[in-house]
């Protein structure tokens, strides 16, 4: 312990509301910092430093890791850390590092050339997965159908490229997560300010992603995935049913909450054992399970969640083997793993 001072990038939405009051309450002074124009040298005197990264923020994407990252090879503790998030919204990167660890993943294929793509196709099974490699709440995820489907899209992603943040899910996925944070109406209106800003910025200059097409194996059968959340120890569950008339489970709001009796302990012991060797601070994974044998089969994983879906849930399960009764946020346990 050097000074008992914790900085928090400082925004009015996402995790760092709640770090600040808990940290507070534990007795640390909190120095609110913009990530961006803090310097190594004014944090140094910092116990931990933690910034919530925004998936609808390029800024966040593109340079708050690497701020990050200084800072942890300057000794700071920080959240996330370097293994946490490296490969955050970055499912290409992802998809590797799964594959390093032998991880039972879908199926996923990843080409750099439209003549291996359109190669791929003639021979594929369908239906196939279409994803783009940044995304959050099935945001660029397709059902590709056939050979058809399948060529128009890889033919659009070796040319002028997909939307990586269409305008209107941008706006509706802001819009749904501020109705469910539970801020004051004040926070309230700051955060839909910012959410319009973002809007108006894609709309201005539309990101698109190109020269690459990333397919996965559909795994059929499944009315619902499994979201495994691991933070430090602790293992969170809900199921996410699939939205209406459609194959996505991720961003449908259809929640279901598990007791200890029902819990996947498969999955739960695959997801642990990911995190434990790739160490991660936390980590959400999504599971649904083959049809023919049953296991688990992971399909993609984010360190970022939604705080809420956490603390509706009945408890959680401890070292794979002690459950916790209760409602807890999980902004709480990060920050207490970071500081003990």
């Amino acid at each position: 312990m050097k000074s008992n001072v914790v900085a928090v990038h400082s925004v009015a939405w996402g995790f760092a509301p709640r770090w600040i009051e808990l940290a507070t309450g534990l007795g640390y002074t909190v120095k609110p910092i913009n990530g961006y124009s803090v310097t190594i040298q004014e944090l140094r005197n910092c116990d931990a430093v933690l910034w919530h990264l925004n998936q609808d923020s390029p800024a966040d994407l593109d340079y708050a890791r690497s701020i990050l990252y200084g800072a942890e090879v300057a000794g700071l503790r920080v959240f996330p850390n370097h293994a946490t998030c490296w490969h955050f919204d970055d499912k290409i990167a992802q998809a590797k590092l799964l594959e390093a660890v032998e991880a039972p993943v879908a199926r996923t294929w990843l080409f750099f050339s439209l003549r291996e793509a359109s190669d791929f196709l003639k021979h594929a099974r369908y239906p196939l997965v279409f994803k783009l490699r940044r995304g959050a709440g099935s945001m660029n995820v397709r059902l590709v159908p056939d050979r058809a489907h399948g060529e128009h899209l890889v033919r659009r992603m070796f040319g002028r490229g997909v939307l990586s943040r269409p305008p209107l899910e941008v706006m509706s996925r802001s819009w749904s997560r501020a109705r469910k944070s539970g801020l004051s109406p004040a926070l309230l209106r700051d955060r839909l300010r910012g959410a319009l800003g973002r809007w108006l910025r894609v709309v201005l200059r539309p990101p698109r992603e190109r020269g690459y097409a990333l397919l996965q194996e559909f795994v059929a059968g499944n009315d619902h995935d499994l979201r495994v959340t691991i933070i430090g120890q602790r293992a969170f569950v809900y199921r996410r049913q699939v939205r209406p008339h459609d194959f996505r489970a991720s961003g449908s709001g259809r929640l279901v909450h598990l007791q200890e009796n029902e819990l996947p302990r498969d999955a739960i012991e695959i997801a642990s054992q990911i995190s434990q060797r790739l160490g991660f601070q936390s980590m959400a994974y999504d599971f649904v399970r083959d049809p023919a044998s049953g296991h688990p089969v992971l399909l993609e994983m984010s360190y970022v969640f939604v705080a809420q879906y956490i603390h509706d849930c009945f408890g959680y399960l401890e070292a794979g083997t002690v459950w916790r009764a209760g409602h807890f946020w999980p902004q709480d346990m990060i920050l207490e793993d970071l500081l003990r």
